[in-house]
């Protein structure tokens, strides 16, 4: 499925006044048990593009949306025509699955690359490829300092879904966990089409009796590890890294603490309740932020098919610019945000402070 966005008009100046078309290309899951976490974004596509018709830029502007469903297979093929049909400058990927397919495309092409995901160093191999996603190097010292000073936890289990991204995760606390002297911590992983929890948690249960229980996954995985484990009244206490955020049915998720990406700036809140009528979705910042640094970037080329040197160096330098969940800073190809504290209460995520949870026996 393609969205494609209407060609952008800067200015004074008509699209047909313009030289150039520099494409950009998005590659969201708007299908599939993930379109929760794409559909959003597709609002800030347009919103960009309204802001853009208002400022008059060197190049015209022409994004393409294209529908990966989270899938490999999906994100090579949308890649393929993104890059040898309709010729873009730069892409955005969501999703750390994505990001690693994308990669080695972008390094071999000379189109820009910037993922929303964590995942590992392979994402940011070659000059052309960055991330802007909270780094699981960021999550985990927060993580491990409530597991030791706060839930006073001695066995720790993750169970995992088999995603880069999330994998990543794990075992950056993991080994913060260790260096924190946490005397047992293990992770168990799941595939993602698997629906039926109810051995891994007898296993852990059974074999490993945490004092604190880890699930990560995404749709339906997460919700159904939840709702499996209410029935079977294995684990109360129980947390988690990013997955409240990245999943679609919350009701299980309740008075539960958890890390994930920095919250959205007060201006940045404020503007989008003006434009949707509601607070920012999950990731909706961070595609902001992507779509305004490439095309900032591409703005320092004189002729972005040709040469792209200048956009990486801008890229390359940014130094405490001003996004949408604060200041960012380039280096080494990972546009570095901070990690954010959270616990779900009322039906919402609500940003809390360290000190304000109470230590648990």
């Amino acid at each position: 499925m393609i969205l494609a966005v209407a060609l952008i008009a800067f200015g004074a100046d008509k699209p047909s006044d313009k030289k150039d078309v520099v494409r950009i290309g998005v590659i969201l899951p708007l299908s599939g048990n993930n379109s929760n976490l794409g559909l959003p974004q597709t609002e800030i596509v347009k919103m960009v593009e309204n802001e853009l018709a208002r400022t008059p830029t060197k190049h015209s502007y022409k994004f393409i949306v294209e529908d990966d469903a989270m899938t490999g297979r999906m994100t090579a093929e949308a890649a393929h025509k993104l890059i040898y049909v309709d010729h873009v400058a730069a892409i955005m990927t969501l999703g750390s699955g994505a990001g690693n397919i994308l990669s080695p495309m972008a390094s071999n092409n000379k189109v820009i690359h910037i993922s929303c995901g964590s995942s590992d160093a392979k994402i940011t191999r070659g000059p052309y490829n960055y991330i802007h996603w909270v780094r699981p190097e960021e999550e985990a010292p927060i993580f491990a300092k409530i597991v030791t000073e706060k839930f006073k936890s001695k066995r720790v289990v993750f169970l995992v879904a088999r995603q880069q991204g999330l994998m990543a995760i794990a075992d950056a606390c993991k080994a913060e966990l260790i260096k924190a002297k946490v005397p047992a911590i293990s992770i168990d992983y799941f595939n993602p089409d698997e629906r039926d929890f109810r051995p891994y948690l007898l296993k852990i249960w059974d074999q490993k009796k945490p004092d604190l229980f880890v699930p990560m996954g995404f749709s339906p995985n997460f919700e159904i590890i939840l709702r499996q484990n209410k029935q079977m009244k294995y684990f109360d206490k129980i947390t988690t890294l990013e997955s409240i955020d990245i999943t679609d049915d919350k009701s299980d998720c309740e008075g539960m603490i958890y890390v994930s990406g920095a919250a959205p700036t007060p201006e940045f809140t404020q503007k989008i309740i003006a434009a949707t009528g509601s607070e920012p979705k999950i990731l909706v910042p961070y595609t902001y932020d992507i779509l305004h640094l490439m095309v900032n970037a591409l703005e320092q080329c004189p002729d972005p098919a040709s040469d792209k040197k200048p956009a990486l160096a801008y890229l390359d330098g940014l130094y405490d610019y001003q996004g949408a969940v604060g200041k960012l800073t380039v280096n080494q190809r990972i546009i570095h945000s901070p990690a954010g504290l959270y616990k779900f209460t009322n039906g919402k995520s609500v940003p809390i402070n360290i000190d304000d949870i109470k230590p648990t026996p």
